[in-house]
């Protein structure tokens, strides 16, 4: 027999796992890809034993280097921060990244690809699933929660909006079941009750979801739990609140983000925030947005979420250390 493609490997994983498994993982890919993996699985030769074996431990393998490959290192981490934010501000956020690999059990599900993720723990019990996206870098807990479905969507939230400290041995136990499922590492330190979870966190992971997602899940809280849902707006801060923001302040904001983000960011948007953004910068740096936006054409909605995303991540960052003011407007956010 010839050797398998990686079409047919794919398609020899998804149907050794149950069906709900199989569709969690399914619900993660693209139409194409999916198209690409059913017309395999319809046409797989005869599959012994001893091939399904060898193809699971491929897997496994490659699951380990993949995950050493993409932790990169300290090192890595301290000049890329060092060059975006300086000295000063890089060693306070290094010096949270370490407090937080020794806080719980769960960091190095940030090492993974959330889409990895969401196939091994879509079916686990909501509150399992709202320990673990509460314990994620916000970037990774949104890309998990989108891709779960929109039922489930609003109870995590709920249940991550409500959670308060943890027993250290949930954590733990959660960790290790993981670890297991993902052959991962995790390193067991003696850790007290966890504040995780509230409305910040929820807060920070609505913030990087899409739109359609953030709205779906508000609406769907709206029913389940009102009150948890406008505490949650209360605390949001979103790309139209930049209006509302002192001119001073806006300067602070645009003078750290590259010219073409805001340029990305401003595509699809009223003339008026064109001009707003434009008189708040430099000359040159307003010249240089102008011609930007002309020449970048149409662009994707989900790379000008992207760019509004970086500008407001540097509002937030300069709100928490207090060098601008920052509240949320009344407009409702339009997708």
């Amino acid at each position: 027999m010839s050797p398998l493609t990686m079409a047919q490997k794919a398609a020899v994983v998804l149907i050794q796992l149950d069906d709900a498994r199989a569709n969690a993982v399914l619900r993660s890919m693209s139409e194409a890809e999916v198209t690409l993996i059913m017309q395999e699985v319809a046409h797989l030769p005869a599959m012994t034993e001893e091939i399904v074996g060898g193809v699971i431990a491929e897997l496994g393998e490659h699951t380990t280097t993949l995950l050493q490959v993409r932790q990169g290192g300290r090192e890595a981490a301290a000049r890329l921060l060092r060059d975006r934010l300086g000295l000063a501000r890089a060693e306070e956020i290094l010096h949270d990244l370490d407090r937080a690999v020794l806080d719980h059990p769960l960091a190095f599900m940030n090492q993974i690809d959330p889409t990895q993720v969401v196939g091994y723990i879509a079916d686990e019990h909501p509150q399992t699933i709202a320990i673990v996206i509460a314990h994620l870098e916000p970037d990774n807990a949104a890309r998990m929660i989108e891709r779960l479905n929109d039922s489930l969507r609003a109870e995590v939230a709920r249940r991550v909006a409500k959670m308060a400290a943890l027993s250290p041995a949930v954590v733990h136990k959660i960790g290790a079941e993981l670890e297991n499922r993902l052959s991962s590492f995790v390193r067991g330190q003696v850790v007290a009750a966890q504040e995780v979870g509230g409305i910040q966190t929820m807060v920070g992971i609505l913030n990087n979801t899409d739109r359609a997602t953030e709205k779906k899940i508000l609406s769907d809280l709206d029913e389940k739990d009102p009150e948890i849902a406008e505490a949650i707006r209360n605390e949001m801060f979103v790309f139209d609140d930049l209006l509302e923001v002192t001119d001073s302040d806006l300067q602070l904001i645009l003078r750290s983000v590259p010219v073409k983000t805001i340029a990305v960011a401003l595509k699809g948007k009223d003339p008026a925030i064109m001009q707003r953004f434009k008189s708040n910068l430099s000359e040159r740096n307003a010249m240089d947005l102008q011609e930007d936006f002309e020449t970048l054409g149409a662009q994707r909605q989900s790379l000008v979420e992207h760019a509004e995303a970086e500008i407001i991540r540097q509002a937030r960052t300069l709100a928490e250390a207090g060098e601008i003011n920052i509240e949320r407007g009344d407009d409702e956010l339009v997708a």
